[in-house]
């Protein structure tokens, strides 16, 4: 019995901790095509939740130097929660934008298991400013003496809502950055032959539950795993989010904010 309890209490305690600290992941991606060094925080899947066991989630970020901070839909559960996170976002520090697209709980929201219409997307254009950009099928472009970045973000592809400036592809950009919410850009991005160097996408949570036999039958996205993976010269980078969609508890699929260095050959 007393074997049992305490069992039982390491598993609450594991539980916890999986669901409450946020795991930092510094990678460094070298591309000779890149002049210097550009540093993006990748993040996702808020879904209202800001603060954690090892801090906000500006104070975890802003303890590096950032170019770019790319958010990839899903900022809250509901509407009421929007403000509390955008103001979390606006403490972030950030030398150039932060970059957000919008994810399935941007159009609807859950409310005792069922879906209903919210207007958050409606709240969010109206955050707009010099440092928060919201792309619906939109761009943004880097350009100094050396790089010429294209930041490209999809509407929600869970929805099919997704669709691309195929003028862009005649433009020579040095780098092309294509992020949207769901891994099902992939297919898409590649039925159209987009040219891209990286895709980031997250909505997947890395399973949530993720025990090891059990999500081999659920999961929905297996060509990709979470994390960095390499494609044919390139990568495609799925986040596990950090907040939780329905059931409040994460089991082995830590809350994560990645941070990649994307360096040419002359950084160390």
């Amino acid at each position: 019995m007393v074997f049992i309890v305490f069992l039982l209490l390491v598993v609450f305690v594991l539980i916890i901790k999986g669901t409450n600290f946020v795991d930092v992941k510094e990678v460094k991606i070298r591309d000779n095509k890149i002049k210097g060094c550009i540093r993006i925080v990748h993040i996702s899947d808020i879904h209202g939740k800001t603060r954690y066991l090892n801090g906000s989630i500006s104070s975890i970020i802003n303890k590096y130097c950032v170019d770019y901070v790319i958010l990839t839909g899903d900022l809250c559960n509901n509407s009421a929660q929007l403000e509390n996170v955008m103001e979390e976002l606006k403490k972030i520090k950030v030398n150039k934008r932060i970059l957000i697209i919008l994810g399935n709980y941007e159009r609807t929201e859950v409310s005792y298991l069922r879906k209903k219409e919210t207007d958050i997307i409606k709240k969010l254009v109206g955050y707009n400013s010099n440092k928060i950009k919201i792309l619906i099928n939109q761009y943004e472009v880097m350009e100094d003496s050396h790089n010429k970045i294209l930041f490209y973000g999809f509407d929600n592809s869970v929805y099919g809502n997704e669709s691309y400036n195929n003028a862009l592809n005649e433009e020579k950009f040095t780098y092309r950055i294509l992020f949207a919410h769901s891994p099902n850009i992939i297919d898409y991005v590649e039925k159209r032959g987009i040219p891209f160097d990286i895709i980031l996408a997250g909505h997947t949570h890395g399973n949530q539950w993720n025990i090891p036999f059990v999500c081999r039958i659920w999961n929905k996205y297996p060509r990709f795993p979470s994390g960095v993976n390499e494609y044919d010269g390139k990568h495609i980078i799925i986040s596990r989010g950090l907040g939780t969609s329905r059931i409040p508890i994460r089991i082995n699929s830590n809350p994560d904010i990645s941070i990649y260095d994307l360096c040419g050959k002359e950084c160390r």
